[in-house]
């Protein structure tokens, strides 16, 4: 008997992490993936696998999916309670809704001050218990620093995913300037690299 797709949706596709993941589940035949990104990164999506792409600027991604089948797995790129309540709509019984941000929206733009810091963990941690009482469990991605050389080895050498590069800087002030403004937007469409090189030339590159 033909095992059904798992169906997975990935929100906040178009940014590094996010492109990253949709090639790891590019690889697996059994797996039904629906992007949630902005439109103009439609076709991107489409090349990296996404049978669908939900274009949040219309309406939020609940509203646009709630006709269709619920989804076994909810990757989460973006952060924050909105995404975190849309993706309980979406999800089936059982599924899980695994967040690489957290319950707090944008975490890396600043600095938080010590009671910020234990809301979020607290936070965090609430999600975690309540996901063995409801419907659905709630997990965090990724593995405390530092990542072991196994893991790295497993995800990326042999699997020869990466992220998209969605540009290529070179070394001086009022590139990189640019760059740091675009990445602070949270909307690059994928990596930013520095080449290293005078002039532009080379291949030294240091990743976003």
């Amino acid at each position: 008997m033909k095992c059904p797709k798992k169906r997975c949706l990935v929100v906040g596709a178009s940014g590094g992490l996010g492109t990253f993941l949709m090639k790891l589940l590019q690889r697996h035949k059994n797996v039904n993936v629906v992007a949630v990104c902005s439109g103009k990164h439609s076709d991107k999506m489409k090349r990296l696998g996404a049978t669908e792409v939900v274009d949040y600027a219309h309406s939020p991604f609940e509203e646009q999916l709630k006709d269709q089948d619920s989804f076994d797995v909810v990757f989460d790129f973006v952060g924050g309670t909105d995404v975190e309540y849309g993706g309980r709509k979406v999800l089936k019984r059982g599924g899980k809704f695994i967040t690489g941000v957290g319950p707090r929206k944008a975490i890396g733009d600043r600095v938080l001050s010590c009671s910020e810091w234990y809301g979020w963990a607290f936070g965090l941690l609430w999600r975690i218990v309540r996901g063995c009482f409801v419907g659905h469990a709630y997990e965090m991605a990724g593995a405390m620093p530092p990542v072991k050389e196994d893991d790295f080895i497993r995800t990326v050498v042999d699997t020869g995913a990466r992220p998209e590069i969605a540009l290529e800087v070179s070394w001086e002030e009022d590139a990189l300037r640019e760059a740091i403004r675009k990445v602070a937007s949270r909307h690059t469409g994928g990596k930013f690299v520095i080449n290293m090189e005078p002039n532009g030339g080379g291949d030294e590159r240091v990743g976003e």
